[in-house]
């Protein structure tokens, strides 16, 4: 029997391989199974199929866990802005004592 899983908000195809086969070193292989780029968006409801599992530990432990990675443009409003080195200002954000 083939394993299969539903896409859910916010994950990713490496996140659904995680949850398939418990490593990431099948990714190429399923990429190649459900006709998708390692890279591409996946569509909330899509049906991933399978390969093999790896490591039953891995996939035993994410059974009732929900793996969601997928970074969206909505993780730029929680990033701060940048204040590196270049932009501080002695005595105003860098602080000499």
């Amino acid at each position: 029997m083939q394993n299969t899983s539903k896409v859910q908000q916010g994950q990713s195809f490496i996140d659904k391989t995680l949850e398939l086969t418990g490593s990431v070193e099948s990714l190429l292989e399923m990429a190649i199974l459900n006709n998708v780029s390692i890279t591409d968006d996946v569509s909330i409801g899509k049906e991933i199929l399978g390969t093999q599992i790896l490591k039953n530990s891995i996939v035993e432990g994410l059974t009732n866990e929900l793996i969601a990675t997928k970074i969206t443009s909505d993780i730029n409003q929680v990033i701060p802005e940048d204040l590196g080195i270049g932009k501080m200002a002695i005595e105003s954000t860098f602080i000499v004592r």
